[in-house]
């Protein structure tokens, strides 16, 4: 690993200090030895950082450390000492910290992928809480890390996109989308606010639909629990049912009727 061979360059050029000059010689080079020293300590920091963040394999490290004797700052660290403890007590339960961290890394990656839109829909929403159930991530954690993730993407927030997403893909009604915009963005929007904006985009719809005679539009789909899709069409003409509503079907398909 380069860091380690930096390592043992550094070190072994501090040494030689010790080892080939005296110390009336060592004064007068005081600001190497110390530039080294601070250097050293410096490496020294980011091993144990990346031993802890499980960036670098413990094991491998203290081996090709101690083939050289330049282990000793692995052995008095604290930090380094807890976590062999609790490496031992994890394998003797059968807990792999290292496959739960990877397990979260992989959460984390799931929910950049979500928010790259800044939109989550339902089957999103459904995705994520799947992959926390089935790697028994609770949702304290689950909340967390959303949190976490989420914040990075507040700066390119666009509340009428993701409004008129809500209220045309989606279906959802103006509270709804209240409740939404404060569970999933952390957004505290007005009510009035929402109304506003779906009140343009029923403006907008409503010239949408201007159409010649003998006409018809599809206007929206509405999916119902997953089960049921109502479409809703527009048309300009006269009927050819009894009723005052168009009723049909798809070819093939008799249990699609349409209203």
């Amino acid at each position: 690993m380069r860091i380690l061979e930096e390592y043992k360059s550094v070190k072994e050029e501090h040494s030689s200090f010790f080892k080939d000059y005296s110390a009336k010689e060592r004064l007068k080079h005081s600001e190497k030895i110390i530039s080294l020293k601070r250097k050293i300590d410096e490496i020294e920091s980011k091993i144990i950082s990346g031993i802890l963040n499980y960036t670098l394999d413990y094991s491998r490290v203290y081996n090709d450390l101690i083939s050289k004797e330049l282990h000793g700052f692995l052995k008095d660290n604290i930090g380094i000492t807890r976590f062999l403890s609790n490496q031992k007590v994890s394998h003797s339960i059968g807990y792999d910290e290292k496959q739960r961290n990877q397990v979260i890394k992989d959460f984390k990656e799931l929910c950049e992928k979500v928010w790259e839109d800044y939109i989550i829909t339902p089957d999103e929403r459904k995705e994520l809480n799947d992959f926390c159930k089935s790697n028994f991530i609770d949702r304290t954690q689950q909340f967390l890390i959303e949190q976490e993730v989420s914040k990075k993407y507040t700066d390119g927030f666009d509340l009428i996109k993701i409004v008129e997403f809500y209220y045309l893909k989606e279906n959802l009604t103006d509270n709804e989308i209240e409740e939404i915009l404060h569970k999933e963005y952390k957004k505290k929007v007005s009510l009035s606010r929402i109304k506003f904006i779906t009140s343009q985009l029923n403006d907008k719809i409503s010239k949408d639909i201007e159409m010649g005679d003998s006409k018809s539009k599809l206007i929206k789909t509405i999916n119902y629990n997953g089960v049921i899709t109502i479409y809703l069409i527009v048309i300009n003409g006269e009927i050819t049912s009894g009723f005052e509503f168009e009723n049909g079907w798809i070819d093939g398909e008799t249990d699609s009727l349409k209203l």
